[in-house]
């Protein structure tokens, strides 16, 4: 009789821990979709904002994809520019080297070195200094990190407005059937600035907390202290917090499939529906209508054509010469297709 209580008793305590833990996994879902949804939600409306076009068209669903792929697409670009950025064998001579004077240096000077390292008020003036060059480098940064959100990068579609500087690289890019790639290495290139500053925020932080308390400290020092860590921390957030929009802008990409509509009819061919032009509606969308974008023959302007989705039938995608939208201003002939 107890072993039967004992199997039963065993039997809920593991049924309790199943819970906990699926639980904890759907809450982890859970906060992980409405990050997504978040970022995907920011990306989405700066991508659009670039182009000129509403997202009246757009839903959750886009967002949540949207802001999924913001994490494998900035890991892939952040990781290609890392292993792109110098050759192998400059890393391994570099590392070579640098142990060599590494080792003759402690050698050399090591006693003295330590000793003077040891002292508490050096350390923790080292440990202001690496927030200081933190700092310095995220706000000496941060012009050309948000760059592609500069007022000239908007509305491309239908206008250029003035733009100069790092912006003007951005947008000279963009207008570019081919600069997609380099887009990419730009973005990637701000993540690796971020994600340098924030594990050497960390680092200058642990080690501040294994700096024992030195009571008799100058005032300076605290003052420093209390004032350039929370600086620094403050700047490098700032520049983390406007990835998703520049994600939307640099790395959401503007080559869009020329494709013709079709919708049902009495015929055997199904009849065309409007005319040729770029896709612009997410297709996975559950939204009542597909957009099709396309310039007039004149090349004044740019139409939007609403189509309702439950007529299309058929989607043929043509070859395009070029399938960047953006690639020119109003006012310029374009052949899309």
């Amino acid at each position: 009789m107890a072993d039967g209580s004992d199997s039963e008793s065993h039997t809920l305590d593991r049924l309790k821990q199943v819970g906990e833990v699926v639980g904890v996994v759907g809450g982890m879902g859970a906060a992980f979709a409405g990050l997504a949804f978040g970022i995907g939600y920011i990306a989405t409306k700066h991508h659009d904002e670039m182009l000129g076009i509403p997202t009246t068209t757009t839903d959750y669903t886009t967002y949540v994809r949207t802001g999924s792929l913001f994490f494998t697409q900035s890991l892939h670009d952040v990781v290609n520019v890392i292993a792109g950025a110098v050759p192998g064998w400059v890393v391994i001579l570099g590392t070579l080297t640098t142990l060599f004077i590494a080792v003759w240096l402690l050698r050399r000077y090591g006693s003295k070195f330590a000793q003077w390292l040891g002292q508490v008020s050096v350390q923790r003036w080292l440990v202001c200094l690496g927030f200081v060059l933190v700092l310095v480098m995220a706000l000496s940064r941060m012009y050309s990190f948000v760059a592609p959100l500069d007022a000239g990068n908007s509305s491309l579609l239908f206008e250029q407005r003035p733009i100069e500087g790092a912006a003007k690289a951005v947008n000279d890019l963009l207008r570019s059937d081919k600069g997609e790639q380099e887009l990419h290495r730009l973005y990637g290139l701000r993540w690796a600035l971020v994600l340098g500053l924030l594990l050497s925020a960390t680092a200058l932080n642990r080690s501040r907390a294994r700096i024992p308390p030195d009571p008799p400290a100058s005032r300076m020092l605290s003052l420093v202290d209390r004032a350039i860590r929370p600086a620094a921390y403050a700047a490098v957030f700032l520049l983390l917090a406007t990835t998703p929009a520049i994600y939307g802008v640099m790395a959401m990409s503007t080559s869009l499939p020329c494709v013709q509509l079709y919708k049902a009819g009495p015929e055997i061919k199904p009849p065309p529906l409007g005319q040729p032009g770029y896709l612009f509606s997410d297709l996975s969308s559950e939204k009542a209508s597909v957009l099709i974008l396309r310039w007039d023959p004149k090349g004044e302007s740019y139409l939007v054509d609403f189509h309702p989705r439950d007529s299309l039938v058929h989607l043929e995608v043509s070859n395009c010469s070029v399938r960047n939208p953006i690639h020119r201003i109003v006012g310029e002939k374009a052949d899309t297709g």
